[in-house]
């Protein structure tokens, strides 16, 4: 007979809790859509620590919201459109490509059914692609933004070669990872004590004119909203002029973007990294909880807008043509 351990039981509950949890939050739950409610469909690769935060916030502090809400994985026999459907959001490690380990197919075959009948598909996957560091900087460059300058280093590189490159005190940062603090390097001895072995794509920058650490923004819509940093609640001050990075935005083809960015002592933006949510959310744990929650806040109401519904505190009143959309695509449907 197999031997049971102190900590088993509570492993094996804990285990049962968040089963239970999933089953209800994928399948029991959604039974209420079943009779075309309107609803945001979430299609979820993964139900996992970094994914669901904002969509427990939502149904802590917006309930109102949470009940035209449909999660579902990205891939089963839950995942379809369902009468009710106004809009759809793949909730998807990013960016993706055919390579990744992502149902692309399925959810591409899905966005369309939406897009074919003019209801809105957030970040979609066919675009989220475009939001590879290399892809999204060549593109804002070429549309005229001051991106950061980066040169690829390693253990391997001199530190005289990469200085003479992009000046000096310089910043090495990890390409992969957004929103990951830098090193900032004065001296030889600092530049040897890197842990390169925590850097996956080691770059350096070269220091800004302006502040000397990129921030986060937000660009939602046609909105940009700085977020605070350090811990102090205390958001950057915006770029002169906005919008440029809200029509890279839009170049880029996403709905939700997420900025690393400075700003130079003329007041226009110097361009870090760039990243489509859920990317963002990946690395929450790097934002203070003042700029979580604007992150939140400004997400839930980019979609809100986006979907044409008003949201008055107490209930969401879905509007007349996202209504007649969904209402014909049933009819097609059926």
């Amino acid at each position: 007979m197999a031997e049971i351990h102190a900590g088993q039981p509570h492993t094996l509950m804990r285990k049962f809790v968040a089963r239970l949890r999933r089953t209800w939050r994928y399948a029991i739950r959604n039974a209420q859509f079943l009779a075309g409610r309107p609803h945001l469909h979430i299609a979820i690769f993964e139900d996992c620590p970094w994914s669901m935060p904002f969509f427990d916030w939502i149904e802590r502090t917006h309930p109102a919201v949470y009940r035209h809400i449909r999660l579902t994985y990205a891939t089963g026999p839950f995942t379809y459109r369902w009468p009710g459907g106004r809009g759809l959001l793949p909730w998807v490690p990013s960016p993706s490509t055919h390579q990744d380990h992502l149902p692309y197919e399925e959810l591409l075959a899905l966005e369309q059914i939406y897009l074919q009948h003019d209801l809105p598909v957030f970040n979609p996957i066919s675009r989220l692609s475009h939001a590879r560091q290399a892809i999204a900087l060549a593109t804002a460059q070429e549309m005229g933004l001051h991106c950061a300058d980066y040169e690829i280093c390693g253990p391997e590189s001199r530190i005289e070669e990469i200085q003479a490159l992009v000046g000096s005190p310089f910043l090495v940062r990890d390409l992969s990872e957004f929103g990951r603090p830098a090193y900032t390097i004065f001296s030889e001895a600092q530049w040897r004590t890197l842990p390169w072995h925590l850097l996956r794509q080691p770059v350096a920058y070269s220091w800004q004119d302006g502040d000397d650490l990129p921030y986060f923004a937000l660009a939602s819509g046609e909105r940009l909203t700085a977020l605070s940093r350090g811990g102090d609640g205390i958001p950057p001050t915006l770029p002169v002029d906005s919008l440029p990075l809200i029509r890279l935005q839009e170049t880029l083809g996403l709905t939700l973007l997420a900025y690393e960015m400075s700003t130079d002592r003329q007041g226009a933006p110097v361009l870090w990294g760039v990243a489509p949510l859920p990317k963002m959310l990946e690395q929450q744990h790097e934002l203070d909880q003042a700029a979580l929650e604007t992150v939140y806040q400004a997400t839930l109401y980019a979609l809100l807008d986006k979907l044409g519904w008003h949201y008055s505190g107490v209930s969401v009143q879905t509007s007349a043509a996202s209504d007649r959309s969904a209402k014909a695509l049933n009819r097609e449907t059926e």
